[in-house]
């Protein structure tokens, strides 16, 4: 029984002895498209980014790896598969879908940032890794009339031909008036000479 006991504890000491030699891994997190354009209306949006997530080596037969979507707009990311387990050196695919909810509006262009973290436990060691991409975000165009294009683009359009109408009968009203007003107050000042 001692010896078996002896056996153990030289075989703990030596896995001990090969964790500190070996070196942990480097995890590779990458995201496809690096930038991807997205134009977001009031309707809710999903978007996905391709992954892959690789080890540069394995000092242990195997990782168990866990990876985790975010963005910076707290927005939600989900990777598809979460886990994997890691046995060799190739890049390992994996989705990353952003969902935008419908009550994210905004009237300029802004960037948000998408990072998938990783986490790969082996027996002996583990490692970290980080992978980020960026989603640049547009505002629709406003679509107010029947033929698509927004008000005040098109001069056909019965809006912007109403309102040009429209100020331009007020500015003739007022200039007639005041040229009225003129002309009275010269004949009064004429009479009373």
């Amino acid at each position: 029984m001692p010896m078996r006991w002896m056996a153990l504890a030289a075989a703990t000491v030596l896995l001990m002895q090969a964790a500190r030699a070996a070196p942990a891994p480097t995890m590779e997190i990458l995201l496809s498209p690096h930038d991807m354009e997205v134009v977001k209306g009031p309707e809710p949006l999903s978007v996905v980014f391709n992954g892959t997530v690789r080890l540069d080596k394995l000092p242990e037969l195997a990782y168990q790896v866990t990876l985790e979507g975010s963005t910076s707009e707290g927005w939600p990311a989900v990777c598809v598969p979460s886990n994997l387990t890691i046995t060799n050196l190739e890049a390992h695919p994996f989705t990353c879908t952003v969902s935008i909810p419908a009550e994210a509006t905004f009237n300029a262009s802004r960037e948000v940032i998408v990072e998938v973290k990783g986490l790969a436990r082996g027996l002996l060691s583990s490692t970290e890794g980080r992978g980020d991409a960026k989603l640049i975000m547009r505002p629709a165009p406003i679509n107010n009339t029947p033929g698509g294009e927004a008000p005040w683009v098109s001069l056909e359009n019965s809006y912007l031909t109403g309102v040009v109408l429209g100020l331009t009968t007020t500015a003739v009203v007022f200039t007639c008036v005041g040229v009225y007003a003129i002309l009275r107050e010269r004949r009064a000042r004429r009479s009373e000479k």
